[in-house]
C-alpha cells in the first residue's frame, strides 16, 4: 500500500562490474497513472481536513536524491564476489604494440571461504563469478570478430602480409586483433555447447580440453598449468632429440627453410611449439599435416617480428620491448617456444631481445645473399630459414649480446 503522502518512485535494477546495487528514482506525477492517483488523493484527503479543521496544504517532499555511487571501500569488498570484467564492446589497446585488451582473458578475483559459510554458499558464490567470466570471455570473441571483420574491409583485397610488410596499413595491435579473432571463432561452436550444457560447472571441463577453449575464456590457473606442461613437454623433446640423434639435432648453424626440414626436426618444432597433442604419444603424427601446422606458425613469427622491429625504429630490438606489457610479453615467448618458467621480467624481455636481433641480423644476411631480397619470398612471406634455426636450438647457442653488436657495428 502506498502512502498518499510518499513521492511515487520507480525501483531499478542496476548491474555494475563489480557491484549490484538497488537504486530509487523520484518520478513526476505527471507522467504516471500513479502519480495522478496521488494527485487526486490528496485533493480529496484536503478537502475533508478542511470541513473540520483549518486547512493546512502540506507540499509533497521533495524528490529523493539518487542512490551515491559505491564508495572505493564498498567496490573493493564487493569485488571478491563478483568478477572485475566487463565484455569490451570496442576493443581496445593501450599501445599499438599490445594486443586489444579485449582478446585477453578478463580479471577475475574468487573468493575465499568463511570459517562460518556453509559449502554450498561458499560454491554457489563461486559459480556465478565464474559464469560471469566465461559470459563476458563469450562477448568479447563476438566483439572481436565484429572489430575483425571491419578490420578486414578496410583492407579489401589487400593480403594480409603486403599490408604489413609493405604497405604499412597494419598495427600490431591489428594483426594480433585479426590472429586471435579467427583463434577463437573456430572454438566458439564446440566451447558454447560445453558452457550451454555444464554451466557454473564449465570450470571442472575445461582443464581436460584447453585448445578447444577460446583465448577469452581460459582462466589463469588454466593458462599457467598448460605452460608449464608446454615446457616440460619442449624440455623432454629437445633431450630425447639429443640421445636418439637424428635430423633435429640441435646445431647453431642449422639452416633451411620450413620444407627442408625433416621428420624429427619437424616433430621437435611442433613439440616445442604445442602444435600437436600429446596424446599422440610414440606415435608420429603425419608429416604434412605437421609441415603445415609450422609452416602457418612461422609465417605469423616472420610477420609478428617485422611489426616489432618496426617499432624499434631502426634502434635497438629492446626499444621495441618497452611497451610490451607483461601479459603480451609472456604470450610473445610462448608463442616463439621459449620457456618462461624461473625467469624475471627483465629476463624474459632480454630472451626476447635477443631473439629480434638474430632475426635482424639474419634478414640482413639474407638481403645481401637473395640480391635484396631480405630473406622474405616473392609472395611477401618469411622463408624460414631463420626460424629453422631458432626453433631447433636454444638461446644459449644464440651468440651473446656483445658478439651480435660487433657483428651489426662490422656489417
Amino acid at each position: 500500500m502506498i502512502c498518499n503522502r510518499c513521492t511515487p518512485t520507480a525501483i531499478r535494477w542496476s548491474f555494475r562490474p563489480s557491484i549490484i546495487s538497488l537504486t530509487s528514482t523520484a518520478i513526476p506525477p505527471s507522467q504516471t497513472q500513479l502519480g495522478k492517483s496521488w494527485t487526486t488523493g490528496s485533493r480529496r484527503s484536503e478537502s475533508t481536513t478542511s470541513t473540520t479543521t483549518t486547512s493546512t496544504t502540506t507540499p509533497p517532499p521533495p524528490p529523493s536524491p539518487p542512490a551515491p555511487a559505491p564508495s572505493a571501500s564498498t567496490s573493493t569488498s564487493t569485488s571478491t564476489l563478483l568478477a572485475q570484467a566487463t565484455p569490451a564492446t570496442t576493443p581496445a589497446s593501450p599501445s599499438p604494440i599490445n594486443g586489444p585488451l579485449s582478446t585477453r582473458p578478463a580479471p577475475i578475483i574468487l573468493p575465499s571461504r568463511d570459517a562460518s559459510e556453509k559449502w554450498l554458499r561458499f560454491l554457489f558464490r563461486r559459480a556465478k563469478i565464474y559464469l560471469r567470466f566465461y559470459k563476458t570471455g563469450l562477448l568479447n570473441v563476438w566483439h572481436n570478430y565484429r572489430a575483425a571483420e571491419a578490420l578486414r574491409d578496410t583492407l579489401g583485397r589487400t593480403p594480409l602480409h603486403r599490408a604489413i610488410t609493405q604497405t604499412n596499413q597494419l598495427s600490431r595491435a591489428d594483426f594480433l586483433l585479426l590472429h586471435r579473432s579467427r583463434h577463437d571463432m573456430s572454438r566458439l561452436p564446440l566451447f558454447a555447447l560445453v558452457f550451454i550444457v555444464c554451466g557454473e560447472w564449465t570450470p571442472l571441463v575445461v582443464p581436460f580440453i584447453t585448445p578447444l577453449v577460446p583465448l577469452t575464456c581460459r582462466l589463469p590457473g588454466q593458462i599457467d598449468s598448460a605452460v608449464r606442461k608446454l615446457e616440460e613437454r619442449r624440455a623432454r623433446a629437445f633431450r630425447e632429440i639429443v640421445v636418439a640423434g637424428g635430423d633435429a639435432q640441435p646445431q647453431p648453424a642449422a639452416a633451411g627453410k620450413v620444407e627442408q626440414l625433416g621428420p624429427d626436426a619437424l616433430r621437435l618444432v611442433s613439440a616445442s611449439l604445442g602444435l600437436h597433442s600429446r596424446f599422440w604419444g610414440s606415435v608420429a603424427p603425419p608429416t604434412a599435416w605437421l609441415r603445415r601446422r609450422v609452416r602457418k606458425r612461422v609465417e605469423f613469427l616472420g610477420l609478428d617480428d617485422t611489426l616489432l622491429l618496426r617499432y624499434a625504429a631502426g634502434g635497438p630490438a629492446g626499444k621495441a620491448l618497452e611497451e610490451l606489457d607483461p601479459e603480451e610479453l609472456h604470450a610473445a615467448l610462448v608463442e616463439r617456444g621459449l620457456d618462461t618458467g624461473g625467469r624475471s621480467e627483465g629476463q624474459r624481455r632480454e630472451v626476447l631481445r635477443r631473439w629480434l636481433d638474430v632475426v635482424r641480423r639474419e634478414r640482413r644476411e639474407g638481403s645481401r645473399r637473395d640480391g635484396g631480397g631480405g630473406g622474405v619470398e616473392a609472395n611477401g612471406i618469411e622463408d624460414g630459414r631463420v626460424y629453422a634455426r631458432l626453433l631447433l636450438t636454444r638461446p644459449s647457442v644464440w651468440g651473446d649480446a656483445k658478439e651480435m653488436e660487433m657483428e651489426k657495428a662490422g656489417s
